[in-house]
């Protein structure tokens, strides 16, 4: 999602019933996140030939790409292309390049000896940006120090969190991406780089250091979401009464009665002051539809099919109506596989059988629009109720507030008692 995280491994088992060989049930996603942009002219519909070459990414097949390709044995390798949240009918097509088209849309050959290595590219036609949702904010910027200075910090420091206006009800892709390879993103929470390594928006998850981080005492409790790691781009419905990790991204539900999302970066109270970076810049839109479901795995059902492994995670957070956003981002996956020479007999019918390879994925995080600008979008205004207007010692950002306060009370002291000495003599 960033120059960070370019490129993410994500391992899936397949369990089937009465399997004799459970051995090779793992299987294994090689994920690149990237933005892309809408084909001029959008629309949709039409073949493979239609994708016209709007975003354009390189592949290689054969055994220096796809390890458990074995050059030996000299047979073909064959790919199979799975898609996920790319409807055709929205404007979503793809095109293999230097590989052969079987007789299916989404079957492929590639006629390599020995340790031959095929360059091919994979030409993918986006639709436009609004086809995903309603954008609200495209580039949002949630600076290092964002959510020290709260409501509910004792000892408030660092800035106030970045605050959209939503609309309750409503459905929202909430994502970090970059515009680039060449745009890293970071949050350094020491400053120093000397204790702390820089993170990226999912946190510091080394859960030694979050328990350390958690025995030292309630003065060190994480600010804005105690229960999530250290670091992380968090948010919340109600200014961090309560709150949800965003990390990477989420879809999620808005509250009925949510007026605002507050974005923030998680550290504990008072030690916003150190935290440098660059910060997470953020994107997020309004659904179309209904609540925040993973959506099925889009596959064909008149066409071949070697092996499926569903990417969708359900997990805690779906509980919670906040579905990792790899789950929902439109993903295409192109599948390597060998043919072992070996058949199996099916309900009376012959199968060949084909021997995984492994992968290469695709996830699309961001369809950049046309007009977009690299200028950050502002957050919105916070007048609610629990605007954060922190009262009593220390009610200041950094601190510096309560020191000049005490510096002013002291220099009034001091010009009090020499005024007093003056009148004496």
């Amino acid at each position: 999602f960033t120059g960070l995280r370019a490129h993410q491994c994500m391992l899936a088992e397949v369990i089937f019933a009465n399997d004799p060989n459970p051995a090779d049930n793992l299987v294994q996603a090689n994920m690149d996140f990237e933005s892309v942009a809408p084909a001029s002219g959008g629309g949709g519909g039409g073949g493979a030939g239609g994708a016209g070459g709007a975003n354009e990414f390189a592949w290689r097949a054969g055994n220096a790409a796809f390890s458990n390709f074995n050059p030996a044995v000299g047979r073909n390798m064959f790919f199979e292309v799975d898609t996920k949240n790319m409807n055709r009918q929205d404007g979503w097509d793809f095109q293999l390049d230097g590989v052969q088209p079987l007789n299916a849309p989404n079957l492929f050959v590639a006629r390599i000896a020995g340790k031959d290595s095929l360059q091919a590219r994979l030409r993918l036609k986006a639709p436009a940006a609004d086809v995903i949702g309603k954008t609200i904010k495209e580039n949002l910027v949630v600076p290092p120090k964002a959510g020290g200075f709260q409501v509910n910090a004792k000892i408030p420091s660092g800035e106030p969190p970045v605050y959209v206006k939503v609309n309750g009800g409503t459905t929202l892709l909430i994502a970090n991406y970059a515009f680039s390879a060449q745009d890293p993103q970071h949050v350094d929470l020491d400053g120093s780089r000397k204790l702390l390594p820089p993170n990226g928006p999912s946190g510091l998850p080394d859960s030694v250091l979050q328990a350390a981080v958690r025995s030292v005492g309630e003065k060190f409790k994480l600010l804005l979401v105690p229960t999530a790691p250290l670091g992380a781009l968090v948010g919340s419905w109600d200014n961090f009464q309560t709150g949800f990790v965003i990390g990477d991204g989420v879809q999620v539900d808005v509250p009925p009665n949510a007026k605002f999302l507050a974005l923030g970066i998680n550290d504990a109270a008072g030690f916003y002051p150190d935290n440098t970076g660059t910060g997470f810049r953020v994107k997020i839109v309004e659904r179309r539809g209904g609540s925040a479901q993973a959506p099925a795995i889009e596959t064909s059902t008149d066409t071949p099919t070697f092996v499926k492994a569903s990417l969708n995670s359900p997990r805690a957070a779906q509980a919670a109506k906040a579905i990792p956003i790899r789950d929902v981002i439109p993903t295409l996956c192109i599948n390597g596989y060998e043919d072992i020479g070996q058949k199996r007999m099916i309900d009376g019918k012959a199968h060949e059988l084909f021997r995984y390879l492994g992968n290469v994925c695709w996830g699309i995080i961001n369809v950049v629009p046309p007009n977009r600008s690299e200028k950050p979008d502002q957050g919105d205004v916070f007048d609610g109720p629990q605007a954060p207007r922190p009262k009593g010692c220390g009610a200041g950002r950094d601190n510096k507030f309560a020191l000049a306060s005490f510096i002013s009370v002291l220099g009034i002291l001091m010009i009090r008692r020499r005024s007093r000495k003056a009148k004496r003599k």
